[in-house]
């Protein structure tokens, strides 16, 4: 603690809230898993950008919430029909 010129209050501190943080991106990607929220739901409620939320999904293999409805439109448009 001492080597990076911080008291041992405010690394606890640090530590708090690196942890909180990791509790936080855990439950809102769970929820994301769930179909209960979105990805930009998510991004906003653990503070971080959509980009960092997306980088998350990728990092902890939860796949990006899309419908076979999507999906099936997605492919209609691109296909031009």
């Amino acid at each position: 603690m001492r080597k990076r010129g911080i008291d041992r209050s405010a690394a606890v501190r640090e530590l708090l809230g690196m942890g909180l943080h990791e509790y936080q991106l855990k439950e809102v990607l769970e929820l994301v898993r769930e179909r209960k929220i979105t990805v930009w739901k998510a991004a906003e409620i653990a503070q971080v950008t959509y980009r960092e939320m997306l980088d998350q999904l990728r990092e902890r293999n939860v796949p990006f919430p899309v419908t076979a409805g999507e999906i099936a439109r997605e492919l209609e448009e691109i296909s031009g029909e």
